[in-house]
């Protein structure tokens, strides 16, 4: 689980009217825990499938789901908060040589 805080660096010039967490900085997010709690290190990473579905705003609380696939070089990813899913898609890394 996680919290928004409205002091979050990625927030500053996203937009003064109405922040909001860029796309980049959530995927950055996943990229993060995935090899923290998975032992997932991204080598040739790419980005099968990805969706943003809803703004992640500041003060928001969510919770992120991880799933692992095809022998570890693939994971989809789930952020979502009380309104529904925020992001969601699937990451993958290129086979060891």
């Amino acid at each position: 689980d996680f919290e928004v805080s409205p002091q979050l660096w990625v927030l500053q010039g996203h937009f003064p009217q109405l922040p909001l967490v860029p796309g980049v900085a959530q995927i950055h997010w996943i990229m993060v825990w995935a090899e923290k709690h998975l032992n997932w290190v991204p080598i040739g990473l790419t980005i099968e499938q990805l969706k943003f579905h809803r703004p992640l705003r500041p003060d928001m609380k969510g919770a992120v789901t991880i799933s692992l696939g095809e022998g570890s070089r693939t994971f989809s990813f789930e952020i979502s908060t009380a309104h529904g899913r925020v992001s969601s898609g699937r990451l993958k890394n290129r086979a060891a040589p």
